[in-house]
């Protein structure tokens, strides 16, 4: 789920099931840009991405993170 605010967006999901997971790896990217961003995130289910440019689209990806693995990325 996706909540745009001015400047910024609140991202809420369903942590997984699995115990193993530790936190999460995000990722984003400005439609056009071929670059991503990105971040480390703890256990959550929520987060908050600011620094954004109002009335651009931007493309969101998460991760699960556990010991030394990573989950593929999210559509």
């Amino acid at each position: 789920l996706a909540n745009p605010s001015a400047g910024a967006i609140d991202l809420v999901w369903d942590p997984p099931p699995d115990p193993r997971v530790t936190g999460y790896e995000l990722r984003w990217q400005a439609a056009g840009d071929p670059g991503w961003q990105a971040a480390a995130l703890p256990a959550c289910d929520r987060w908050r991405v600011e620094g954004l440019a109002d009335g651009t689209r931007y493309r969101f990806q998460l991760a699960a993170m556990a010991a030394r693995a990573r989950s593929a990325w999210t559509p």
